[in-house]
């Protein structure tokens, strides 16, 4: 229990640093090559058959509460690095939404923010290491089907690697499951 009250802790201190959605810096406005990023993972996300349970390269947690005004907000958590992640970039879709009908922005980072490293036992905000990543989103039900991804390169930047991962989230918990394609 401890150790699970430390990291929702972690992640509520990563979540003041990060925020819901970043517009410090970009004076609210999108630029076209960073909206077609968005809708590149967007799309990326929504054609993969296969998600894993758990990251191979980072540990992930979810978490969903329920908000005054009745509706619910949820975290994504990926921190311990197993491996150097530089410029960095996660995002998820809800309940498998066309991008088409979609009426709100998904969580996301590192599309329309600056980028951000994990790498294992560095963390210096100032030169983009961080301790982990948060992402959250809201929505008005008590459950939510999320498709991840997770994108970094390499030191070199030669090489990009990405892990995507799908959970059914509820107050209660997520749990992963397997595809039916």
């Amino acid at each position: 229990m401890r150790k699970k009250i430390e990291k929702i802790l972690a992640a509520l201190s990563l979540l003041a640093m990060t925020g819901c959605s970043s517009s410090e810096g970009t004076g609210n406005t999108v630029n076209s090559a960073d909206l077609e990023k968005y809708k590149s993972y967007y799309e990326a996300i929504l054609s993969r058959t296969e998600f894993e349970g758990e990251g191979s390269n980072f540990t992930m947690n979810l978490e969903m509460t329920k908000v005054s005004d009745g509706g619910y907000c949820y975290y994504i958590v990926v921190d311990e690095p197993k491996t150097a992640m530089y410029d960095c970039a996660v995002m998820a879709v809800e309940n498998d939404t066309p991008y088409e009908e979609n009426k709100k922005m998904m969580p996301s980072l590192g599309i329309f923010d600056d980028s951000t490293s994990l790498v294992p036992g560095q963390v210096n905000k100032s030169d983009g290491y961080a301790k982990g990543l948060v992402i959250s989103g809201e929505t008005d039900e008590g459950k939510v089907d999320l498709k991840i991804v997770v994108e970094w390169s390499n030191e070199k930047k030669d090489k990009t690697s990405s892990e995507y991962l799908s959970f059914h989230l509820t107050p209660s918990g997520a749990v992963h499951e397997e595809s039916d394609s």
